[in-house]
């Protein structure tokens, strides 16, 4: 079994679209062993909370380095990541032992990956400024060299062509703050008001929003965009209250219907206002049921994290919630 230093030596030769694949893959393994953590029977509930917790930790720490990355920071990234590896390790045995395992996995298959000619830097470069190229009316490529370069499902890449070369409708923009230290990304479309602290670094024009979004997600380096699904489960509206209990705001919990993705998994996505940024998150199960039974757990965790590591307190009709009973 390969050691974490020889991992990281190894990383360190790769591209830097290597490097960034690596990084998806340790993400994508981070959410397989959270759901590892909760149905392992032998874990108490508060140790899978404090692991649960660290893992949430040390995981938005490698989509930060993803972006360093992208951004060109590549020099510091690879002894930071080392550091956190050690820092969030040391924190407890299930945490290690989860982290190890994802570094491992993401070793394996960005290697096989790489060995097989799947992970190829120069033509994610030429697929790049193809876009870029075409949008910008720079030059005409006919369907078959496009379907080369981009490599997608043939019927895609054929109705994304005909809509580059013939059917644009809106032009769209992907602003960035100027903060050499920002790591945000805006998609606009044109014509909006530009802020003082902002810059545009590609434009290119879409028939929909929707299209727009898998541009920009392929523009950052993202698995392709899949829209919000519109079927929603429940909401549930909790309160934000003080000390007294004197509420300071609504807190909405939504969870969506899980979907399936083309690997046969189902996806529970879910959505907690005031905590983790307001976004969309998404647990995995072998089927729908389990996918939200998950997604449950989760979320049962990161209140009761909240709550603990909080003076203010998210509860629900004046009471302290339990959506999963011990």
């Amino acid at each position: 079994m390969m050691k974490i230093k020889e991992i990281i030596t190894a990383v360190k030769g790769w591209h830097s679209f290597a490097q960034i694949e690596f990084f998806h893959k340790i993400t994508s393994l981070i959410t397989i062993a959270h759901r590892d953590i909760l149905e392992d029977v032998q874990t108490t509930a508060n140790q899978k909370l404090e692991a649960i917790k660290w893992l949430n930790e040390f995981q938005q720490r490698i989509i930060n380095q993803i972006t360093d990355i992208k951004n060109g920071g590549l020099k510091g990234v690879l002894p930071l990541f080392e550091k956190n590896v050690l820092l969030y390790g040391s924190k407890n045995q299930i945490t290690k032992n989860s982290i190890t395992w994802s570094l491992l996995k993401a070793h394996e298959r960005t290697t096989y990956s790489i060995q097989n000619n799947l992970l190829n830097s120069k033509e994610q470069m030429i697929i790049l400024n193809a876009l870029n190229e075409v949008c910008s009316g720079a030059y005409a490529i006919d369907e078959e060299e496009f379907h080369t370069l981009i490599g997608y499902d043939k019927a895609d890449t054929l109705q994304l062509w005909k809509k580059l070369n013939n059917k644009w409708i809106d032009k769209y923009e992907i602003r960035k703050d100027k903060d050499k230290n920002s790591i945000s990304h805006t998609l606009m479309k044109f014509g909006q008001p530009l802020d003082d602290n902002e810059e545009v670094v590609f434009s290119f024009e879409a028939d929909n929003y929707t299209r727009a979004s898998e541009i920009f997600n392929r523009f950052l380096g993202f698995e392709p965009y899949v829209p919000m699904p519109d079927d929603i489960i429940a909401i549930r509206n909790f309160e934000l209250t003080d000390k007294k209990n004197t509420k300071i705001k609504d807190v909405f919990l939504t969870l969506y219907k899980p979907i399936k993705n083309n690997k046969g998994q189902w996806s529970c996505s879910y959505q907690i206002t005031e905590i983790q940024d307001n976004a969309l998150y998404s647990v995995l199960g072998i089927d729908a049921l389990q996918s939200i039974l998950l997604a449950l757990n989760v979320i049962d965790g990161l209140l009761k994290v909240y709550n603990r590591d909080n003076e203010n307190q998210i509860v629900w009709l004046d009471t302290n919630f339990e959506l999963i009973r011990e």
